[in-house]
Parts: structure tokens; C-alpha cells; sequence
């Protein structure tokens, strides 16, 4: 295939079979007993419209299912900004907002950023995301709440009854989280993350030699910074080969090299409510488990990776998920493999998830499902700007029903939008059961 591919699904149950018993065919059922049975289907979608325009779901899949035949028109509109070879990365942080019907997106700095701005600006987001998150909750019960409700979607399917409850529960938790601030949180930490120079790194470390890292075995290699913020430890690794376990850091800045990262590398869960991994260059291999590589639960992860030719394995929740939460993970360029067992590759449930790939001839496999899903009441997003990809996903043994390639799923009105977009090159792609 040479050219777009651009592939859309919103989320929201089909409609009548009015003699159904699914979710749908009930609500239906009342707006017929409200408008009158023989007044026909254009009274009944009328009848909906005040329904779907309260539901819990991304604003343009409100907006794109009671645009009823102009669907297609609308979001190829909406997602047109990621559909030319030259669309620069934060074009997708336009999308984003557009999508959730956000009025603003995060500004990007001006020039290069030196380590004293990108470790304020940090900080200045952690303690944003806090409050953005409802303040005084109890990180670890929230987090295990979240972290449940997406595990019962992926193991019973996505649509199964005995979930609806625990989805609207979760959506009466989520009222208290400002959603909007979390996408505009993570856009800054997009924007300061690409920021980064290493001329401008190598200026502000002049005079600092590097050093061996702690003797705790977090980091294998030289670091040139290694201290604590008030957003958890900061590491910045030198220009040669490192190694990471990213289960003890929180923010890590490495100047080059072909590393490797072990654990929730750019990632959010558990009691850490902000991670961000920011590689300016070198061929390196991160692997995760569950909540790594570019995910958050409950929070604000961000993987963001310059440029070489790199390998990204999860197993779990990864590559660019989020629920109750923004996760992004962004690589510029080189020729790179993705794997994912389990869910991952833009994924979003009751939040943001996006994998984004702007250069070179890459692979992706998700064993479960990924690249461009938006569960309930979230949005996922799957970027491939150009080069001769190869993509696939497939049903896990542990997945009820997987999705794949821009599919949604909703439970209600709950409705998720997902998204694949691909702008060019020689592609191959294969969704689930292909």
C-alpha cells in the first residue's frame, strides 16, 4: 500500500435491533416510547443526540456519530494535520485536543532548553499533575482501581455486562480529575523534552566530569547528574553505552550511546504519578512489563526518543497507553520494532494513548490489542508519518476479543475513538483474525 492509511472507529454500541437487550437497543427502546414508534429513525437519532452529547467519551466521537454520513468527511478534517509526510511531531498535540474538544494545547519553548529549564519545568508539572488529579487522593488505592477496571476490559472483552458497573463506578472516581490539564501537562513535557540539544547539554555540563553512577546498580555506566526533585530522582547518563532500571528512576535524560532500559522506562503507575525518559541518540533496547514504555495509569508518562534504530518490548500495558491518564510515546527517526503482549500502541481507556513514529522502515506486533484503540471513554492514536512499515496484530491467549489498526469500543454511552494513521510508504498491515 503507498499513499494514507487512515483507519477510524468510534466506540459506540450498534443500533436497533430494537428487539435486543444490549444497552443500546434498551435506550432506544425509551426514545421510541418518548417520540412514538412510527415517527421514524431521523426522531430517534433526534432523541439521542441530548444522550450522547453528556456521554463520557471523546468530544469528536460525540461529534462524529451524530454527524451520521458526513463521518468520514469530518474526520478526515479533524486528523488532516498527521496526513502529510512533513507534519512536524506536535502536530499531534493539536489532534489530541481536537479530539477531547480542548480549546488549547501546550506552547513550546523557544530554542534550545539547557537541564536547569527542563528540570523546573518538570517539576513545575508534577506538582500541576497532583492537583490535576484530585488533590488528596490515595495514589495507591487509584491507582489499583484504574489499573483493575483495564485489566477486566482486556481478560472479558470490552463489551462484557458484568463490567458495565465497574466502568460507571470509575467514571464517578474520574469527576474529581481535571482531564484537559493532564493532556496539556503532557504537551509541555512533549514540548521540553524535544527542546533538548546536546550542544547546548555539553554547554551546561561543561566542567562536569562524569562520574560512576550510585552503587545501588539503578544505573550501569557514567552519569553526568544523579540527585533527587521534588518529582522523584533525576538521572542524566553520559554519551557512551548505558544501562537503566527504571524502576528506581523517575526522570532520565541520556546524552547518547546504545542503552538499555529495564522496567517502567517513561512510564506512570503505582505510587509514581509522573515518568518521562528522554534519549537524545544511540541504538538502544527498552523492556518493560506492565505500565512501561510511554503509559500511565493514573497519571503522566512520556517515552521520547530522538533518533536510532531502537527496540521497544512490553509486556502488559505499554507503547503508548493511557487510562485515567496521558501516555505518549514519541520516536523520531531510525529504523525500529515495536512489540507488544498484551495492550499497547495507542491505547486509551477514560484517557489518552498515543504511539507516534516519524521516520524510517519499521515493525510493529501487538500479541493482544493495539496501534490505535480507544477503549471506553478513551482515545487512542497510532501515528506512523512515513517509511515502509510492516504491521500486525493479533488475539492474545488472554485477550477475550482483541482490537487492532483503529478500532473503539464502548459500554453505554461510554464511548472510546481510535485511531491508525499511517501517511506514507510501502506498508503492510494486518489486524486481528487476518
Amino acid at each position: 500500500m503507498i499513499g494514507i492509511l487512515f483507519v477510524l472507529a468510534v466506540g459506540w454500541p450498534q443500533e436497533p435491533d430494537l428487539d435486543g437487550r444490549t444497552p443500546t437497543a434498551e435506550l432506544l427502546r425509551a426514545v421510541c416510547e418518548d417520540v412514538g414508534a412510527g415517527d421514524g429513525v431521523a426522531e430517534i437519532v433526534r432523541g439521542l443526540r441530548p444522550r450522547l452529547r453528556r456521554a463520557e467519551a471523546p468530544a469528536l466521537a460525540v461529534e462524529l456519530r451524530l454527524a451520521g454520513l458526513g463521518a468520514p468527511d469530518a474526520a478526515r478534517a479533524a486528523f488532516d494535520p498527521l496526513a502529510r509526510e512533513d507534519a512536524p511531531w506536535h502536530a499531534v498535540l493539536g489532534v489530541i485536543a481536537r479530539a477531547h474538544g480542548d480549546r488549547r494545547t501546550a506552547e513550546g519553548t523557544r530554542g534550545p532548553v539547557d537541564l536547569d529549564v527542563f528540570e523546573r519545568t518538570i517539576s513545575h508539572v508534577h506538582r500541576d499533575l497532583i492537583q490535576a488529579l484530585g488533590g488528596q487522593q490515595d495514589p495507591d488505592r487509584a491507582f489499583s482501581h484504574w489499573g483493575g477496571i483495564a485489566d477486566r476490559l482486556q481478560r472479558h472483552g470490552f463489551d462484557s455486562m458484568p463490567d458495565h458497573e465497574a466502568v460507571e463506578d470509575a467514571l464517578d472516581s474520574r469527576r474529581g480529575m481535571d482531564m484537559a490539564e493532564l493532556r496539556l501537562l503532557a504537551g509541555r513535557v512533549l514540548h521540553v523534552a524535544a527542546a533538548l540539544d546536546v550542544e547546548e547539554l555539553r554547554a551546561s555540563l561543561r566542567g562536569t566530569e562524569a562520574r560512576a553512577a550510585r552503587s545501588d546498580g539503578a544505573v550501569q555506566g557514567e552519569v553526568f547528574l544523579d540527585r533527587d526533585g521534588p518529582f522523584g530522582r533525576l538521572v542524566v547518563g553520559g554519551f557512551g553505552p548505558n544501562s537503566y532500571d527504571c524502576t528506581q528512576i523517575d526522570v532520565l535524560v541520556d546524552l547518547g550511546g546504545a542503552d538499555e532500559y529495564r522496567g517502567p522506562a517513561g512510564a506512570a503507575g503505582g505510587l509514581r504519578r509522573l515518568g518521562v525518559v528522554v534519549d537524545l541518540e544511540g541504538d538502544d533496547v527498552y523492556r518493560g512489563g506492565l505500565d512501561a514504555l510511554g503509559s500511565a495509569t493514573w497519571g503522566i508518562g512520556v517515552l521520547f526518543d530522538r533518533a536510532g534504530d531502537d527496540r521497544y518490548e512490553v509486556s502488559g500495558r505499554g507503547l503508548g497507553f493511557g487510562v485515567a491518564g496521558v501516555g505518549c510515546l514519541v520516536d523520531l527517526e531510525g529504523d525500529d520494532r515495536y512489540a507488544a503482549d498484551g495492550v499497547g500502541g495507542g491505547v486509551g481507556c477514560h484517557g489518552t494513548g498515543v504511539l507516534a513514529d516519524l521516520e524510517g522502515n519499521d515493525r510493529y506486533e501487538v500479541n493482544g490489542s493495539g496501534l490505535g484503540v480507544g477503549l471506553p471513554g478513551g482515545f487512542g492514536l497510532f501515528w506512523d508519518r512515513t517509511g515502509d512499515d510492516v504491521a500486525a496484530c493479533a488475539a492474545s491467549e488472554v485477550a477475550f476479543g482483541a482490537l487492532g489498526a483503529g478500532m473503539g469500543s464502548g459500554i453505554r454511552e461510554d464511548g472510546g475513538l481510535g485511531v491508525a494513521l499511517d501517511a506514507a510508504g510501502d506498508d503492510q498491515f494486518a489486524g486481528p483474525g487476518e
